[in-house]
């Protein structure tokens, strides 16, 4: 069985992951609310001054959205808060002038999402400074990949089991990884991190209570799984 080589590195690599999809659809989101923003201010210029904040808006917006998927970075979460800010206040000015009241629901949501991704910050600052190296990055993408196409019958060191859908877990002499369907949720953690708690069998499967790192995550779990990840637990790192 392998070992897990610059644990650390690959728990940031997660954490990376985790910002570059957050921030890949907040950059979407941008530039396609930003060009809505720009035909409605093309469409008002001529007429009112509200369609030169509305270009305005939209530049600011598809701008913003184009450098946070261009430079993926802890910095882009305060940028989507200071995006959705600004939106938000001008969608606020405009519903007091009485130009639509429905705004006045956007921009409260938007003031709202705003602190949300302030205080996301906190938790990606760490990447700030230090980075993942690339090559922890690309290990992780590709041992993603290739523990979806694994099957516990087939690798020894492969488990599986399900938890609001399935999950599988790659287990190596001082840690393991664990992915769920289409890598949506990845997690590499040390040996000392995860704990192991069985419950009873419920027909073909048991109940399983997994400790992964300070989540806690309750599902069913094939006898032939729970046996090998049993058997990991206790064995000494």
């Amino acid at each position: 069985m392998e070992a897990l080589q610059n644990l650390n590195e690959l728990r940031m690599a997660c954490q990376y992951r985790i910002l570059r999809r957050m921030l890949r659809a907040g950059g979407v989101g941008s530039i396609i609310f930003g060009l809505f923003a720009l035909a409605r201010g093309g469409s008002l210029i001529e007429t009112s001054r509200l369609g030169e904040g509305s270009t305005l808006i939209g530049l600011f917006l598809v701008a913003e959205g184009i450098w946070i998927l261009a430079v993926p970075r802890p910095s882009g979460l305060i940028m989507e808060g200071i995006t959705f800010l600004v939106v938000g206040l001008w969608n606020l000015f405009i519903s007091a002038l009485g130009d639509s009241g429905g705004l006045l629901i956007l921009s409260l949501l938007q003031l709202y999402w705003a602190v949300r991704y302030f205080r996301r910050y906190s938790g990606f600052s760490a990447l700030a400074g230090c980075a993942p190296p690339k090559g922890s990055v690309q290990w992780l993408e590709d041992n993603i990949k290739g523990l979806l196409k694994r099957q516990p019958a087939q690798s020894p060191d492969t488990v599986e089991f399900h938890c609001q859908g399935p999950w599988k877990a790659r287990l190596f002499q001082n840690g393991a990884m664990f992915v769920t369907a289409g890598g949506r949720h990845v997690f590499v953690l040390g040996k000392g991190d995860i704990g192991l708690q069985e419950g009873p069998y419920d027909g073909r499967v048991a109940k399983v209570s997994l400790r992964l790192g300070t989540a806690n995550v309750n599902g069913t779990i094939s006898p032939q799984s729970l046996a090998r990840l049993s058997a990991w637990t206790s064995a000494t790192a």
